[in-house]
């Protein structure tokens, strides 16, 4: 037991003790930094174990082998490191460099992250470098390629606005243009390769060059308001014409009105009326060469007597048979007397059951008559 202090005068001895060393309040005079395991202000070859808190005024330096273990918590102003042994800190974070990952999310704005939010929605492709983005929500300038827009400013109007870029990079709407998932408005002409719509006038076709074409897959074009050629109209097709269903030109229903004259080099067949402004100028095929069982037509004089000329009224409701109004008078023949000479192709029952007479059938007939007439006014002059 010592009463007072205790010093060893030489630097070269040691206090060496094979018990347990205690002290109140050791103090160790000694200034030396360590710069190694080895040497010091205070060195020992063994362990230290403190059962209270170690204050360092120092740096805590390892050999580059030891671990630092068995803490609840550790606070530090900054780590120095890769950060590749930490474990437990978090997502796990590395560079992915192929296939289609999500985007890691983080609600902090600055210092360290150390948490972190992914969405099925948002991910980016390595492969074709395509970010997916179900919805994006622009508030200032768009940049991108030389060859693709690069503002989406003054996006503005009303539904189903179509968007376009105006000319000076700046994409814009327009009332005259809209599409509302099912048809395309436009307000003002069309262009399309050599066709515009509505740019003469707003109901107008026109082609920059070449003919204007119809087509259609079923080889029919209809046209459900009334037609007016204001040029010629040439069908260009060689069909000729049987009967009221063939041609290179049909009308289904109705009439033909025409305020010209009609030029026709091959037949007219018609079940409706042709009215005509101008004169009907037409000849009908009749080569001998065409023909065979060649039989003049006899009694021709009988024939004509047994027909009659007459004026008539026209019915009241039978309009839509003649181009005429209720209650006209006409001149003519009647159709049923013609029917009973008994002549092929003068006479023609339609499908309405209302008769038909081909006048120019009965020149014939006449033609014959008056040969018939002409040799009994010789015989009777031969007889004076």
């Amino acid at each position: 037991t010592f009463n007072s202090d205790l010093r060893l005068s030489d630097n070269t001895k040691q206090l060496i003790t094979e018990a347990s060393l205690r002290a109140q309040d050791a103090k160790f005079r000694d200034t030396t930094n360590s710069t190694a395991p080895t040497n010091g202000s205070v060195v020992m070859d063994g362990g230290l174990g403190l059962a209270k808190d170690l204050q360092i005024g120092g740096n805590i330096v390892g050999d580059t082998a030891s671990n630092l273990s068995g803490f609840n918590s550790i606070t530090a102003t900054s780590f120095t490191g890769d950060g590749a042994n930490l474990t437990n800190t978090g997502a796990q974070l590395s560079t992915a460099t192929s296939g289609s990952e999500r985007i890691v999310l983080t609600n902090l704005t600055t210092g360290t992250m150390i948490t972190a939010k992914t969405d099925s929605d948002l991910t980016f492709n390595f492969a074709t470098n395509t970010l997916a983005v179900p919805n994006i929500n622009v508030s200032g300038g768009l940049t991108g390629n030389a060859d693709t827009a690069t503002l989406s400013t003054h996006v503005v109007g009303t539904a189903n606005r179509v968007l376009f870029n105006n000319g000076t990079n700046t994409t814009t709407t327009s009332a005259g243009l809209t599409f509302n998932g099912t048809q395309l408005n436009v307000t003002n002409n069309i262009r399309a390769n050599n066709l515009t719509f509505g740019l003469t006038s707003g109901t107008t076709i026109n082609t920059a060059t070449g003919d204007l074409i119809l087509d259609s897959s079923n080889n029919k074009v209809h046209i459900t308001a009334n037609a007016e050629v204001d040029g010629t109209l040439t069908v260009d097709s060689s069909t000729n014409s049987s009967s009221k269903d063939t041609g290179a030109f049909i009308l289904t229903a109705g009439g033909l009105g025409v305020e010209g004259n009609i030029y026709n080099g091959g037949n007219i067949v018609a079940s409706g009326n042709i009215n005509a402004g101008g004169d009907v100028v037409a000849f009908s095929s009749s080569d001998i060469n065409l023909k065979k069982d060649i039989s003049p037509i006899q009694n021709a004089l009988d024939m004509i007597n047994s027909i009659s000329g007459n004026t008539f009224t026209w019915n009241v409701g039978m309009t839509d048979l003649a181009p005429y109004e209720n209650g006209t008078k006409d001149t003519g023949i009647l159709a049923q007397e013609v029917e009973a000479l008994g002549l092929p192709g003068v006479t023609k029952t339609r499908g309405d059951g209302v008769k038909a007479v081909r006048y120019d059938r009965l020149i014939p007939v006449l033609i014959e008559a008056v040969k018939e007439l002409t040799a009994k006014v010789k015989s009777l002059e031969s007889n004076k």
